[in-house]
């Protein structure tokens, strides 16, 4: 395979998980729109219930613990998301234009969340890293609250107190 191949093949991939992640995101906003329809439809409204942000309706009932505008990177595409760190403990994230839940990050005892500089940190998950930039540059802030939040949920039992 020549070099010009192999570029245009690299190219042809990079436009595909591109796509399929779009086609992912759509299916998922797609999802939300049907599950609204159906709570208007059974009478289940928040009209008389008053939110404290307009993103605890993403947050499944947990309490939001920090929320933001983060850069969400995969390929050689960023796309806006507000990200919500909630004691469920999960990590949403939101497209604040069309204010559809677009996914949430897997929680489990291996999540790792790792600071690059000051504005660009990644999520790691057994699966999968996920790169992201806050342009206000609290990736640190982000990082601690994450490590926080998992900290109260995975903490290792120190089997040294059951010792005899």
């Amino acid at each position: 395979m020549s070099y010009g191949q192999m570029k245009v093949n690299l190219t042809f991939k990079v436009w595909i998980d591109h796509l399929l992640e779009e086609v992912l995101e759509l299916e998922s906003a797609v999802e939300g729109l049907q599950l609204s329809d159906q709570n208007k439809h059974n009478g289940n409204t928040n009209e008389n219930t008053k939110t404290e942000t307009k993103w605890d309706q993403f947050a499944e009932g947990h309490a939001i613990v920090k929320s933001g505008i983060i850069k969400k990177r995969k390929g050689l595409f960023a796309k806006r998301r507000q990200f919500l760190l909630t004691y469920g403990p999960e990590l949403y994230y939101v497209d604040p234009s069309a204010m559809v839940l677009k996914g949430k990050i897997p929680w489990n005892r291996d999540l790792r969340p790792e600071a690059k500089n000051s504005k660009i940190f990644f999520i790691h998950t057994p699966r999968r890293t996920y790169y992201l930039e806050d342009p206000e540059s609290n990736a640190m802030a982000w990082v601690k609250e994450i490590e926080k939040v998992h900290k109260h949920y995975f903490t290792p039992i120190n089997n040294s107190s059951f010792m005899v």
